[in-house]
């Protein structure tokens, strides 16, 4: 069986508010067709792990967490399978942000893995280091949400003038670390 996962980093300095958006390759270099679950599947088959330099492993995260954080009636993780042909690609862009709470100021390594049992797949891809630095914060506004969602919205402005950026959080009562981000 001849596959091969690859991770690349779309930008491996960012600052706590960025997301870190990691693109995946699965392909298959063997003579067979596959069975596979899809890479943007909404199991678990896709995980991306996050280490810190000494090389422990802090999260695991895939769709499932994004799940178990931003959803109070998580979606069926039956595995869906696909044909992947001899020399066909998938591709899937994964954003850190999306998946679990930003990480912390520091240097981590990424790595992409994918498990499939059902093919008797499990797959790491290489290492890929990334940098996270503090975000440097100008103004910060709080609103507190119609009552019945019973929510927070936070906008925070960083930099002045026409190279200011702003990232809005929306955190909700029944899924307090949910954080939602628009950048």
């Amino acid at each position: 069986m001849g596959l091969l996962l690859k991770l690349v980093i779309g930008e491996a300095d960012a600052c706590t508010f960025d997301s870190v958006q990691c693109r995946v390759t699965l392909r298959n270099d063997g003579n067979d067709a596959l069975r596979l679950p899809p890479l943007d599947g909404l199991g678990d088959a896709l995980s991306l792990e996050i280490y810190d330099k000494e090389g422990t492993l802090l999260r695991r995260d895939s769709a499932l967490t994004q799940q178990r954080l931003c959803r109070s009636d998580p979606r069926s993780s039956e595995p869906l399978l696909i044909t992947v042909k001899p020399g066909q690609e998938l591709r899937h862009t994964v954003d850190l942000a999306c998946l679990h709470l930003p990480l912390a100021v520091g240097s981590f390594d990424v790595v992409a893995c994918f498990d499939a049992p059902e093919a008797a797949v499990h797959l790491r891809s290489e290492t890929c280091p990334i940098e996270i630095r503090e975000a440097v914060l100008d103004a910060v506004t709080i609103l507190r949400d119609n009552p019945i969602f019973d929510a927070l919205t936070f906008l925070f402005r960083s930099g002045e003038g026409p190279d200011s950026r702003y990232f809005l959080r929306l955190h909700g009562r029944k899924r307090p670390l949910a954080a939602r981000y628009v950048g």
